[in-house]
């Protein structure tokens, strides 16, 4: 397995990337959680991957969606900006006896990849971090590395901070599932308050965004569909 460390060229990144290095074992824990383990099989069901592909999983965490691709596609590359992440799915990889999988520190909207090299680029729960200018970056980057007729499979936090029924409605249910929790929940309540009013939250965006997006970044065959909670998939294929 090879590493390629692309040098971090600002601090925002340099940043975003520590803060991603402290969360590897809270993040191994949530992607070991059963939601996060159904938006994985239904990614790659959706993905339908075959023993000759070549498969890009951006924003890879602690490896949900890399790791299984491995054991169904010719190779993977594991990308993430986060190199204890990186690390997190080396080890794994190493521990499964997987050959077929790399990793790659480098951002998602600048891909350090070739062109058309791809038959399949995934995500899952990884461009919700992105700013929407960097989400179309990363989708027209996803674009260029696959191959014509190449697949794009996302899986994501599809909703925004809206007054419509249904935002109001995903919303109003994250917040009853934090509360649940007890007082360490609603300290995480108050803290999520403060970073949207301070525009340091998340960035999601509703389910047409994406199907608008990804059609405007040259896709075509664009699928949007709701998952449970508050997620959403995203299949497109780039054209012949």
């Amino acid at each position: 397995m090879e590493t390629l460390d692309v040098a971090m060229t600002s601090a925002p990144r340099r940043a975003v990337a520590a803060e991603w290095d402290a969360r590897v074992e809270s993040w191994r824990s949530t992607c070991a959680g059963p939601a996060f383990l159904r938006f994985r099989d239904r990614a790659l069901d959706a993905a339908a991957l075959r023993a000759t592909d070549r498969v890009l999983d951006v924003g890879c965490g602690t490896g949900l969606l890399a790791l299984a691709a491995a054991g169904l596609a010719d190779s993977v590359v594991a990308l993430d900006v986060s190199p204890r992440m990186l690390l997190e799915v080396q080890s794994a990889a190493d521990a499964r006896g997987l050959r077929n999988l790399s990793v790659v520190c480098a951002d998602a909207a600048q891909l350090p990849l070739a062109s058309d090299g791809m038959d399949c680029v995934m995500s899952s729960y990884a461009l919700h971090h992105l700013d929407h200018r960097a989400k179309l970056a990363a989708l027209a980057e996803a674009r260029r590395v696959l191959r014509p007729g190449g697949r794009l499979v996302v899986v994501d936090m599809m909703f925004s901070l809206s007054m419509r029924a249904q935002d109001r409605a995903i919303i109003l249910g994250k917040a009853r599932q934090i509360l649940r929790k007890g007082p360490s929940g609603a300290v995480r309540l108050v803290r999520n308050a403060v970073r949207i009013g301070s525009g340091r939250w998340e960035h999601p965006a509703p389910r047409d965004w994406w199907l608008d997006a990804a059609t405007m970044m040259g896709f075509t065959d664009v699928v949007v569909v709701p998952l449970e909670q508050e997620a959403g998939m995203l299949t497109a294929v780039r054209p012949e």
